[in-house]
């Protein structure tokens, strides 16, 4: 079994990258509408951000050992990275009029997933944690959207 620190950290690594990705791939797709520059924006924050959650994870731990650092922060960018595909992977499969809803089905999905992954590991109440983690991360997500629709130059 995993310590409390390591389940910690893929819980924060998948609940941040779902949220983040698809808030910047849905913004970006409505601000757009382009798919290349979806595409180019999803992977490269993708990238940016599970290196930095890495990199901030790893800076942040102030005791330990470098071994137990160097696993949390891995920890972290496998667990971001594996989130944000929730989000990316639908640019790729869809056409550029399905982006925006398929990557926040897929997302939701996603959270859904990870809320009751995370009751069960720390036996919680499954049903209210699915519901809670899906609420929270879909109003963050919404704040994407907003943001792609204000500042937005697809006609």
């Amino acid at each position: 079994m995993l310590s409390k620190d390591y389940i910690r950290s893929i819980i924060f690594g998948l609940e941040d990258a779902l949220v983040s990705t698809t808030g910047l791939v849905v913004g970006v797709a409505i601000g757009s509408g382009r798919k290349e520059t979806v595409l180019l924006a999803g992977i490269v924050g993708l990238c940016v951000e599970a290196t930095s959650m890495a990199s901030g994870e790893y800076i942040s731990q102030t005791t330990g050992s470098t071994q137990k650092k160097i696993k949390l922060a891995t920890f972290m960018f496998i667990s971001y990275i594996a989130g944000g595909l929730f989000s990316i992977i639908p640019v790729f499969i869809f056409d550029k009029e399905y982006i925006v809803m398929s990557a926040i089905i897929s997302s939701a999905f996603g959270l859904l997933l990870l809320g009751w992954g995370k009751a069960v590991v720390l036996k919680q109440d499954r049903k209210k944690s699915a519901l809670q983690v899906v609420i929270i991360g879909g109003f963050s997500m919404a704040i994407g959207l907003i943001a792609g629709k204000l500042v937005g130059t697809a006609p």
